[in-house]
């Protein structure tokens, strides 16, 4: 049996820089793995310290409010609220 896909939008391949801004203004550079229209993975040199919520300002792009919803080494799943 294959493995059913739950992601509710179509992901699209990342590689590209972005700043994580926590509520104390401490910024932290990332890379945005791949994203879609509800949420993104981040590669980060830590997941310790990082809140559950916090804000994603892409390299060129909006800043969005996200919200942590799933942490692994060196990666932080994120959705867009």
């Amino acid at each position: 049996m294959l493995p059913t896909n739950s992601r509710r939008a179509e992901r699209h391949k990342g590689n590209f820089g972005a700043t994580i801004i926590l509520p104390s203004g401490e910024r932290h550079r990332c890379i945005v793995k791949d994203f879609s229209k509800t949420g993104a993975m981040l590669l980060v040199k830590s997941v310790l310290g990082m809140p559950a919520q916090f804000s994603l300002l892409a390299d060129g792009g909006p800043k969005r409010e996200v919200e942590v919803v799933r942490r692994g080494s060196g990666k932080l799943a994120v959705r867009f609220i």
